[in-house]
């Protein structure tokens, strides 16, 4: 067997910016039943404890500070992501 039968194997990444709003929960909804898709969220705040499955991985970040946060080195860190959302 092939590894990709055997393991769930992401082909693809999005990241994921404001992901808890209207559009950012159908989007990661939307990703959740796709499996050849991942999702990284990134936001100000943590993901919130009401959704009922549980958040896809999470990098706290505030875009707006420059210095604070190092926006730059924190995203540069998903390596492959494909394609950037903002919601």
């Amino acid at each position: 067997m092939s590894a990709t039968s055997e393991t769930h194997v992401t082909e693809r990444q999005i990241l994921l910016v404001g992901p808890y709003g209207v559009l950012g929960t159908g989007v990661i909804d939307a990703v959740a039943e796709n499996p050849k898709w991942g999702i990284t969220t990134a936001a100000r705040r943590p993901p919130p404890a009401y959704r009922a499955q549980a958040a896809p991985p999470h990098i706290s970040i505030d875009l707006m500070d420059r210095e604070g946060t190092t926006p730059r080195r924190r995203v540069a860190a998903i390596k492959n992501a494909e394609a950037w959302v903002e919601a």
